[in-house]
């Protein structure tokens, strides 16, 4: 019941925010008047309960942040605020709560059907701590050689870094598999890491590398990582685990009230309604309509909903920025599955409930043998990229899969750093 009140809360803020500042001050991009079918009532009658019951089986494994990432972000937003973007047909509604609410029957199949899995590393957690400090120092002066011409801290010339920096570190090569990396899994690693063991020199490293790829890039949602990861660090010291979907649904709430207050004191203009809210879930639920909308619309290539698209250079988050955003340089990502249905059909979108759910299965597994705190952190930072990003992206670039690598090569810990955690309890969900 608790998870439900704070679930109920948090679609009131969702609501709130959007009616009262996000949808007028972004028509410009597409966002229309909040209007419910009657369809999406039902949906939201039976969706949100359906979510916090998910939410509330927490047990304290590296899973459980995917199930509380996507179902607070990716089908709360869906479930409220889905009309964002023009009105849905009620069987477009009923598709999407189909595509989106199966990867949590995937995940509980998988985790049913996955055996124990036992491997002993050989390497000191300093060595892998040294290691991914180098790696971040090393790309902080490597890109620095190179930076862009608009680099700076301006807040008006942030996206016109991204795009310099989008032609400077091209996608597939070194520097910028390496820059994606550091912004997205070593730096909030060290955060992590930062929180866990007390160890303010790696936080300081993190805080001032995520500080150097604002300028460098114009990137924000780093600096986010690198803070929460560290939050992260500091309950799993204190052995809370468990109460992280709590805090979360709480941290939405407190938030709602922090936008109530700015609203006050600045004229109904809220910056965290705008850079937070507006980001995380009614751009969410805004793109998730979008690709409905193209999944059930006329498409620039030949497309089957078993195979998907038959030109291997067509990629669906462009053609959403170009068609819906009148921007073909836009890369509109959504979360791992809607991205793989648009992109590969059924046939994509299985395999992408299997692939995601055997990663974070894998992380459960191997964190119950010697309750390695990484483990968590991985199945943190996965389960926050897959929402909105491809999931072999958010395993490759976002380093992921290097985290996970150095984590098997991982010696087991001491028994001090171990006695923190907890033991997995709670409703099993597989």
């Amino acid at each position: 019941m608790r998870s439900l009140g704070l679930i109920t809360l948090c679609s009131v803020v969702l609501l709130g925010t959007y009616n009262w500042q996000i949808g007028e001050a972004n028509e410009y991009l597409g966002m229309r008047p909040w209007v419910m079918s009657p369809v999406g009532y039902l949906a939201l009658l039976f969706g949100l309960p359906t979510v916090a019951w998910v939410i509330s089986g927490n047990a304290g494994r590296p899973s459980d942040f995917f199930r509380m990432f996507y179902g607070a972000i990716v089908l709360t937003s869906f479930l409220v605020l889905h009309p964002v973007a023009g009105y849905l047909p009620d069987s477009t509604v009923v598709i999407g709560l189909l595509v989106l609410f199966a990867p949590l029957l995937g995940l509980e199949f998988v985790g049913r059907a996955l055996p124990a899995i036992r491997i002993r590393g050989v390497l000191k957690v300093s060595w892998i701590e040294f290691a991914v400090t180098i790696a971040v120092l090393l790309v902080v002066v490597l890109s620095a050689t190179y930076p862009p011409a608009s680099a700076g801290f301006g807040i008006e010339e942030s996206y016109d870094r991204r795009l310099e920096g989008r032609d400077i570190y091209a996608a597939g090569s070194l520097l910028g598999y390496g820059l994606t990396m550091a912004m997205n899994g070593l730096a909030p690693y060290l955060g992590f890491v930062g929180g866990l063991r007390r160890r303010w020199g790696l936080l300081l490293i993190a805080v001032l590398s995520v500080v150097f790829f604002y300028w460098l890039l114009g990137v924000k949602a780093p600096g986010l990582y690198v803070i929460v990861a560290f939050i992260l660090g500091v309950i799993v010291r204190s052995g809370r685990t468990q109460d992280i979907p709590r805090y979360f649904l709480l941290a939405i709430v407190g938030l709602g009230l922090v936008v109530l207050f700015e609203w006050a004191l600045f004229d109904q203009y809220s910056i965290v309604a705008d850079y937070f809210f507006r980001r995380l879930f009614a751009a969410q639920a805004e793109v998730q309509s979008y690709y409905l909308q193209f999944l059930s619309s006329v498409k620039p290539i030949p497309w089957s909903w078993t195979m998907g698209g038959s030109d291997d250079n067509f990629s669906p988050t462009y053609f959403i920025g170009e068609y819906y955003f009148d921007n073909p340089d836009s890369n509109v990502n959504t979360n791992a599955f809607l991205h793989a249905l648009a992109a590969k059909g059924f046939a994509g979108y299985l395999w992408a409930i299997i692939v995601v759910a055997l990663i974070l299965v894998t992380f459960d597994r191997l964190y119950q043998i010697d309750r390695n705190p990484t483990y968590l952190f991985l199945g943190f930072l996965y389960g926050l990229l897959v929402v909105e990003q491809a999931y072999s992206v958010a395993f490759v670039s976002s380093g992921v899969g290097v985290l996970f690598l150095l984590a098997l090569l991982e010696a087991p810990r001491k028994a001090e750093f171990v006695k923190t955690v907890q033991p997995l309890r709670g409703r099993s969900l597989h």
